[in-house]
């Protein structure tokens, strides 16, 4: 599937919206694992381009990511 966004459009509106668009990835030794561009508008937080490599999936490192979106992040708005 082609996404409809590329990476330099991405790093574009992260950067011209940064309240609004957001990439919460897990980490480990400085290698991604796991990540999800969040797209967030009034009480409407949106996920895209969710991804997660074979040592994220065996790592929970998605599970990280949704549970930092849960408990961590402040939507003084929502």
């Amino acid at each position: 599937v082609k996404p409809v966004h590329s990476l330099e459009e991405m790093i574009y509106l992260s950067g011209k919206f940064p309240e609004n668009i957001k990439l919460i990835a897990s980490y480990k030794d400085g290698v991604m694992l796991s990540g999800a561009w969040l797209f967030i508008n009034g009480n409407v937080v949106h996920t895209q381009y969710i991804a997660t490599s074979a040592e994220g999936r065996q790592m929970g490192g998605f599970e990280m990511v949704i549970d930092y979106i849960q408990t961590h992040m402040d939507y003084e708005y929502l």
